[in-house]
């Protein structure tokens, strides 16, 4: 019924009505956070998956961010060596690209600064976030890659020494931000590859 309730508004047409309820799906997403941590035994990536879309939603929503966001992570950390969790597009067709995928698999996007004068759009879809970022006209393809997988992991550093080992780099030095650990590491064909961890 709660995911039902989440894919309900990618049918209506989104309002320009200061005063609408935007909470609606969000606190789904949060109910099914706290469910997942409730059953027995917890679900971890699910919680992980859905508080993770509660926060995309609402950054600032403390009860998600700091009390059911740290028991999802500690109920995956451990548990998988990695799990995808965005995937970034470079996109030229910007308006048709969110047409396609609002209709065909009711993401819901919503605008977000990306630095640079870039304003992406950001959606969920299933707990992975769609990260559509426009491409300039002249784009330096070296500096920003066409598409960029995220992965939570347990350890960051790890992670990033084995990029190394195998003949990748480290492209983002990593940096604590919203309670987790941010990284980027190219792999060993030059892709780059997001990274966040609690450690």
């Amino acid at each position: 019924m709660l995911e039902g309730g989440i894919r309900l508004p990618a049918s209506s047409p989104p309002t320009a009505d200061p005063l609408a309820p935007r909470w609606g799906e969000a606190e789904l997403h949060m109910l099914l956070a706290w469910f997942s941590l409730n059953l027995e035994p917890p679900d971890g990536p699910r919680a992980l998956r859905h508080a993770e879309a509660a926060l995309a939603l609402h950054p600032n929503w403390r009860y998600v961010r700091d009390n059911l966001l740290p028991q999802a992570r500690r109920h995956t950390d451990g548990n998988t060596p990695g799990k995808l969790t965005t995937v970034a597009y470079r996109v030229r067709r910007l308006q048709a690209m969110l047409a396609f995928y609002s209709e065909a698999f009711g993401v819901r996007f919503r605008g977000v600064d990306t630095g640079g004068g870039l304003r992406s759009q950001f959606g969920e879809l299933n707990g992975l976030t769609l990260k559509f970022v426009p491409i300039r006209d002249t784009v330096d393809f070296e500096g920003f890659p066409i598409h960029q997988p995220g992965f939570a992991v347990s350890d960051v550093e790890a992670v990033l020494a084995t990029a190394q080992k195998h003949g990748g780099r480290v492209q983002d030095a990593p940096k604590r931000r919203d309670g987790r650990v941010h990284a980027a590491v190219r792999d060993p064909d030059g892709n780059t590859v997001e990274l966040y961890g609690p450690r």
